[in-house]
């Protein structure tokens, strides 16, 4: 059964935020914020109760300074055809800034990558598995957002996460493919610097052939073993209730990535990208169930 959307949209603006109508088949979507625009509180009606989440305590905090790090690659994904990936310049700069380096370290003792984007004021969406997997030992231990990462360049330095959020389906592993999306809060504000991308749920008719983009950290040593940000564009090509699939190349160390759209000067997040193969790679749907999530989740600090 096809996702239904709100006639209701979210605009942080800056006297505040305000409800405007929207045809239904519009979607329903939170507005991107350039890095000069601080966003503003959610509203309690958009608030519902969703998700568990595991907390790091003052002391784990206080031990997590600049850090150089050795990770390891974490999940599957796929260059599907010609190499079309282009290594972004600026990755500093609006709006490639919003895009991070994740780097976890779960009990096991082992850390790994993964993507994310801002999309509130210390709120970055990425996979679930970046942040907890029974495999590794349960919830994350250590989580370090590293936005516009640059070679060895760090412009905004290096936020901790205080709280992993996720779905509690993830962990229960009921079907864990619909449910691999989640929030790191972040010890401070991160969005008046990187900018905030917004979220947006599209009817299935609006995703299908529908051009996406994605900005990642592809782990591979000939794309800079995590260190630089590569960005690849496509299409969606299948589109379920809760996933979506495009043939945009990804590598092993994107997951987490923002999905996004480009509407004149918004940039809006359609899709969590998870994981790959040489068929299409793959992404969670921004539907209601997701969007209210995030919403939930976007209100803690």
């Amino acid at each position: 059964m096809a996702q239904k959307t709100s006639s209701c949209v979210l605009h942080r603006g800056a006297d505040g935020p305000r409800k405007l109508n929207l045809n239904p088949e519009s979607g329903l979507l939170v507005r991107s914020q350039p890095a000069s625009q601080k966003p503003g509180p959610i509203p309690p009606e958009w608030i519902l109760p969703s998700g568990i989440r595991a907390d790091f305590t003052e002391s784990e905090l206080a031990q997590t300074p600049t850090r150089d790090w050795r990770w390891e690659l974490n999940q599957l994904e796929y260059v599907i055809g010609k190499e079309d990936r282009i290594e972004v310049d600026a990755p500093g700069q609006w709006p490639y800034s919003a895009h991070g380096l994740i780097i976890t370290t779960f009990p096991n003792g082992r850390s790994y990558i993964g993507s994310g984007t801002v999309i509130h004021s210390r709120h970055v969406l990425t996979a679930a598995h970046n942040l907890y997997s029974a495999a590794r030992g349960g919830w994350a231990q250590d989580v370090v957002f590293v936005p516009g990462k640059c070679g060895d360049s760090e412009p905004f330095g290096q936020f901790m996460a205080v709280r992993c959020l996720c779905p509690s389906e993830y962990i229960e592993g009921l079907k864990p493919a619909f449910h691999d999306y989640g929030v790191l809060v972040l010890h401070r504000d991160v969005a008046p610097q990187t900018g905030a991308y917004g979220l947006k749920v599209l009817s299935t008719s609006e995703l299908s052939g529908c051009p996406v983009t994605i900005v990642g950290y592809p782990g591979e040593p000939s794309l800079g073993s995590g260190r630089k940000q590569w960005l690849g564009q496509n299409r969606i090509h299948t589109v379920s209730d809760e996933l979506v699939t495009y043939q945009v190349d990804t590598s092993a160390g994107e997951s987490g990535s923002g999905v996004y759209i480009q509407a004149d000067s918004e940039y809006l997040i359609v899709a969590i990208h998870t994981v790959g193969s040489m068929l299409g790679n793959q992404g969670v749907r921004v539907n209601m169930q997701v969007f209210q999530a995030c919403q939930e989740w976007m209100s803690l600090s």
